[in-house]
């Protein structure tokens, strides 16, 4: 394996002690990775490193963990891998070959790793590797023509893959399914909101089996586009069955195929194809789910009314609108904002649409949380929403997560928002996000009860074992315990699932900066608040200051300022910056404010985060926790 770091010559012109530090960067991340798989590090060529391993799968999972620790780094490699036969000496290795995989590094473009044939064709069937054939070129100094591949790496089961390539049974359940994103089969690439629309509803259906283990959405989705292996999939998701399918839409009329695969084999189990009217949609859903049910021998819950489980409009624009609103809300960011329109569509369409009420109050309280829309002129909005949800939709786990929220946000109403969220996961034991909001908002940063908060979590993480956003909440979770080493081993695996996750950079960065790595926090977190809402600006802030770069901590509290008089946005976290500026008077007057509008945040750093230390040593604090009703917590923490 032949690597090198792009752009090093130019670099060395500019700037000789940046490239300096990013060789001694990379020769640590090398040696340390090549020992990982296996491999031997043999020498290193100005930018570039040669190494050798005894199989050419463990160069690939290494090349690929490789590519994404140095971009982690601000590292851009290329890649070339050459199996083949060399003469060892000294520790150094000779021969054509080698000549060889040195050409065919030049070849790949940034952050691309390209391989010979021989190694194709070992890798092709392994696990998460997909490889594409390129060209068959003519290489300086090699006499044959030679092909040329680019290979990819499933980052989220890379190292799983590597240190377990055959998944324990036992971890695997029977009765235990995955549902894919139905493929989009229409030219229209709107329609793939309503594909994974459908996906995620028979997900939300099928959890009615009480013996069966539904696969969350995150994971589930994170094969989207990947023509991945089902075995490869059934392992790292830790199930025995995958729902897979197509959809077509022509015009008023739909076709919808499903097949039920068994993991282990690829043995279908059931398939059928369902051409009705678009306004079927709902009844398939129902009978996509009941037969998936007849197949593995499982009894629905109790009451089961496959018309009113799951309270639907009957309105099908209204129906891709909500479809469409809930992937939106997902991504999170600026994304909401679409995510807010498309519920607000649905219900001038259905006004008593109760799915879409709840999406659009758990948007309203996210972008109010998320410092994107002033508390205290849209909390009456998110009330609004979660009032038409309750009276069209009071059996929905949807609509329960939503009053819990509320109650602990809104209403400081602990008491009764656990019992909303328990509600919540009673109706839907897969639902990711009242486990995680539960755990996170309510045991942690109410009840000061972080162990139950993380148990809380990693329940989440058991259904849901690709969810960056579950990981990133138990980082900030484990950080918070002072598991210092928990958190950031978390905070790699989410790296490795998605290294741009916002915020899981977010919950890393604040985890560096608390152990004192101010260099690596500096990059996550500059990286996150360039991606997300002004909310966390203020950790920025906080770590310019304590890496005496008080001009940059100063130019982020004048914009956090002007985004509070102009708009009303986070009094909370414009108070903990203007009391680690030593403003104690403004920071107390922006608490009281963020206390009268029911500013979210305020939660979240009253008695836990080590952030909100700074608000709880100012005079008069305590006055600010009474009124919360979190004294005892305050007292006992």
């Amino acid at each position: 394996m032949f690597t090198d770091i792009v752009g090093y010559t130019r670099m060395m012109g500019n700037d000789e002690q940046k490239a300096l530090s990013l060789i001694r960067k990379n020769r640590t991340l090398h040696q340390k990775l090549i020992k990982k798989y296996g491999g031997k590090w043999l020498k290193e060529m100005g930018d570039g490193t040669l190494a050798s391993f005894k199989t050419s799968s463990d160069a690939v999972y290494c090349a690929a963990e490789l590519l994404r620790a140095c971009e982690y780094e601000d590292i851009t490699l290329r890649i070339g891998i050459h199996q083949c036969e060399v003469t060892e000496e000294d520790g150094d290795i000779f021969g054509d070959g080698v000549n060889l995989a040195s050409r065919i590094e030049t070849l790949a473009k940034p952050g691309q790793i390209l391989v010979s044939g021989p190694v194709h064709r070992n890798v092709k069937n392994k696990p998460g590797i997909s490889s594409a054939f390129l060209k068959e070129t003519e290489l300086k100094n090699i006499d044959e023509l030679v092909k040329i591949y680019s290979v990819e790496v499933l980052k989220q089961s890379q190292n799983q893959w590597h240190k377990n390539p055959q998944a324990e049974e036992s971890d695997i359940l029977e009765h235990s399914i995955a549902v894919l994103p139905f493929v989009n089969m229409s030219n229209d690439p709107e329609q793939e909101f309503f594909c994974d629309g459908i996906s995620e509803e028979i997900i939300n259906t099928i959890v009615q089996y009480p013996h069966l283990k539904v696969s969350g959405r995150t994971s589930s989705f994170s094969f989207k586009g990947k023509n991945e292996d089902l075995r490869m999939i059934g392992q790292a998701l830790g199930v025995s069955k995958v729902l897979e399918g197509s959809i077509r839409k022509m015009g008023n009329r739909i076709r919808i195929t499903a097949q039920l695969v068994e993991t282990s084999n690829g043995f279908h189990i059931w398939s059928k194809k369902y051409d009705r009217q678009l306004d079927d949609v709902f009844a398939i859903q129902d009978e996509i789910a009941l037969e998936i049910g007849n197949q593995l021998n499982l009894t629905l819950s109790s009451g089961f009314d496959k018309h009113s489980i799951r309270k639907q409009t009957q309105n099908i624009e209204a129906y891709e609108l909500y479809l469409k609103g809930r992937i939106l809300f997902y991504e999170r960011g600026p994304t909401m904002f679409e995510a807010l329109e498309c519920f607000q569509n649905a219900l001038k369409i259905d006004a008593e649409y109760a799915l879409a009420s709840a999406g659009l109050a758990d948007t309203y309280v996210m972008l109010i949380l998320h410092g994107y829309l002033p508390a205290e002129e849209n909390w009456l909005f998110a009330l609004r929403a979660v009032d038409v949800a309750v009276k069209n939709g009071p059996e929905l786990a949807e609509t329960y997560n939503s009053l819990a929220i509320i109650s602990l946000f809104y209403e400081w109403n602990w008491d009764k928002a656990e019992i909303q969220f328990k509600k919540a996961i009673a109706i839907n034991p897969s639902f990711i996000q009242a486990y995680v909001w539960y755990g996170y908002f309510h045991q942690i940063f109410v009840k000061n009860d972080i162990n139950s908060g993380i148990e809380q979590i990693k329940r989440a993480i058991k259904i849901d074992p690709l969810s960056t956003y579950a990981r990133s909440c138990l980082c900030n979770a484990y950080a918070l315990k002072d598991l210092y080493e928990e958190a950031i081993r978390e905070g790699e695996h989410i790296l490795e699932i998605d290294p741009k996750s916002i915020l899981g950079n977010i919950n890393i960065g604040a985890t560096l900066f608390w152990t004192g790595n101010y260099e690596k926090a500096i990059y996550c977190l500059e990286y996150s608040t360039k991606k997300s809402g002004i909310v966390w600006l203020y950790s920025l802030a906080l770590l310019y200051l304590k890496a005496k770069q008080k001009d940059k901590a100063q130019e982020i509290y004048v914009k956090m300022e002007k985004q509070y008089n102009e708009k009303g946005l986070i009094p909370t976290a414009l108070a903990i910056v203007a009391a680690a500026f030593g403003d104690k008077d403004k920071a107390i007057k922006l608490l009281r404010k963020a206390c009268e509008i029911k500013d979210p945040s305020l939660i979240i750093y009253a008695v836990v985060h080590k952030d909100g230390q700074v608000l709880r040593s100012l005079p008069r604090y305590e006055k600010i926790i009474e009124k919360m009703g979190l004294k005892e917590v305050y007292k006992n923490r």
